[in-house]
């Protein structure tokens, strides 16, 4: 069946920007948290995890750094049970980003990204961000990382005790085969569906049939883009019901508990 009734499966999104920032991005739609919260819920998104906007990412001080974790941290307190907070890390600031992922840790959170280097002014080949990787491992966390390809192999290479997600399918289909290849060869690499190449016909189908269906992540990369979009892929992809499923949230709901001290 094409069109599979998936209303009754847990969806959980991986991939969720928030904070003052989703005021920037057209706010004729998302003005207030109500807004983000009630758009989340119209498209069925029954959870979410939730880090930083764009002011986190490019963070040109440790105290906007700060803050844009603790309004991370704060909107989840706020909505029990909805979010689920990711900490984000900056190799600018090596001391303020150990001690976040050591608290969050120690709170029972496990989740670090989306990390975006060429954002944040950092890249993933200098000592500087090792650290911050090594203790990743260490703590067994799970690292969202936006990654030209060539770069994901490089990590891949150099951190194999790391769990990674890497967002976005990629732009088109040479590049989503790339990506699929990748995961096929380290199996510490989850794809996450959000953005780039979401919508593109075959390229959720494609994984599974190289990959299998319990390495794929729903991510939606809300606020820049609308949920909705990404649920349809799935939902309309022609792959056996229990994968969707699998996809939708059972994925991400494992690898979290897998990550559980």
């Amino acid at each position: 069946m094409l069109i599979s009734d998936t209303s009754s499966f847990k969806v959980v999104d991986c991939h969720v920007h928030g904070g003052p920032d989703y005021l920037d991005w057209w706010n004729r739609v998302i003005k207030t948290e109500e807004d983000f919260t009630s758009y989340l819920d119209k498209c069925g998104v029954d959870k979410a995890v939730l880090g930083v906007g764009m002011k986190g990412l490019k963070a040109g001080t440790k105290e906007v750094f700060l803050s844009a974790n603790e309004v991370i941290f704060e909107f989840c307190r706020k909505y029990p049970g909805k979010f689920i907070p990711a900490v984000n890390v900056n190799s600018n600031y090596q001391f303020e980003s150990k001690t976040l992922l050591r608290s969050a840790k120690a709170a029972g959170f496990s989740w670090v990204g989306e990390l975006c280097g060429y954002i944040g002014g950092y890249t993933y080949d200098v000592d500087d961000f090792k650290f911050l990787m090594d203790l990743i491992a260490e703590l067994d966390m799970v690292a969202q990382i936006h990654a030209e390809t060539k770069e994901m192999a490089f990590l891949l290479e150099q951190y194999p005790k790391v769990t990674f997600v890497l967002p976005h399918p990629g732009a088109g289909k040479n590049q989503i085969n790339e990506r699929i290849a990748l995961a096929v060869k380290h199996k510490n690499l989850y794809l996450d569906l959000c953005g780039s190449g979401a919508d593109r016909i075959g390229n959720i189908e494609e994984m599974v049939d190289k990959l299998g269906d319990e390495r794929i992540l729903y991510g939606s990369d809300f606020t820049i883009n609308d949920p909705g979009v990404v649920l349809a892929r799935i939902k309309n992809a022609v792959i056996p019901d229990s994968s969707k499923k699998k996809i939708l949230g059972e994925n991400t709901i494992n690898l979290l508990k897998s990550k559980e001290k």
